[in-house]
């Protein structure tokens, strides 16, 4: 008989985790894309972030990310800072 066990050694309760896709290395730089409001309009705007470490699909934000951000998590890839977007 075989088991496979998942043993829990540490918990972050309140840590901000994104999927590891969305956070992009640019020029020595982890990068995440958020969506905010500019007057009227949607903008994305580029966050530098700090990762604390990767979980599995999940990475853990250790700065640069706020509760209630709202991550860009499509179409991600080819966005600027600034750059209109619609949802």
């Amino acid at each position: 008989m075989t088991a496979v066990m998942k043993i829990i050694f540490h918990t972050e309760p309140n840590a901000l985790c994104v999927p590891v896709n969305v956070v992009q290395d640019i020029n020595g730089q982890k990068i995440i894309y958020v969506a905010e409001n500019d007057g009227k309009n949607l903008v994305a705007r580029k966050r530098v972030v700090e990762v604390a470490g990767v979980f599995g699909s999940q990475a853990q934000i250790k700065s640069g990310l706020k509760s209630g951000d709202k991550v860009i998590t499509v179409g991600y890839q080819g966005l600027n800072d600034g750059e209109l977007i619609k949802i």
